[in-house]
């Protein structure tokens, strides 16, 4: 998908023993870390984060797709403070 707010793959190649995946590089880590750094995010960073985790929930859902496994770890940062949805393992098209 190429959406604001979800990770992009931007291709995969392997060679005879790995697989490499090409996404985009999330220079700020996971959600998961700044929660445990912060303790508790100002209202206006939290509504931030919630609305473009809503924007990328929505596009998900609008092509069938149903994350099952959204937590913090699997939600990453960038430095210009926006958000990228990461990890669709779990994912199906229902």
């Amino acid at each position: 998908m190429n959406h604001p707010f979800i990770l992009r793959c931007h291709g995969a190649f392997q060679n005879s023993e790995y697989l490499f995946i090409v996404l985009d590089f999330a220079t700020g880590g996971e959600l998961f870390f700044h929660m445990q750094k912060v303790k508790c995010f100002p209202e206006n960073v939290a509504k931030m984060i919630i609305a473009q985790l809503l924007l990328a929930l929505q596009a998900l859902h609008e092509k069938k797709i149903i994350m099952r496994d959204l937590k913090p770890e699997n939600v990453l940062m960038f430095d210009d403070g926006y958000i990228k949805l990461a990890d669709f393992g779990l994912s199906k098209i229902s």
